[in-house]
């Protein structure tokens, strides 16, 4: 079965940072051992994503510079 869930990302105090968008899910019987999730397409329409080495800590803002400013410095 698939469905779409509405979704809107915000801060913790509330405030929006994202419009709403469609992210579009899939369900699938129950199997041991395994983790679902959503597959993050539409959310990344409308938020920049970055790693670093390691990948041990995910860098998210609502503008490229954003993500920048953030990002260590090697």
């Amino acid at each position: 079965m698939v469905i779409d869930i509405e979704m809107q990302v915000i801060k913790v105090d509330g405030t929006a940072v994202t419009g709403w968008f469609y992210e579009r899910a899939v369900i699938t019987p129950p199997m041991v051992g395994v983790q679902y999730r959503l597959s993050g397409y539409a959310i990344r329409n409308h938020l920049y994503f970055a790693t670093t080495s390691g990948n041990a800590t995910l860098y998210i803002a609502a503008k490229k510079n954003g993500i920048i400013t953030q990002l260590p410095v090697v």
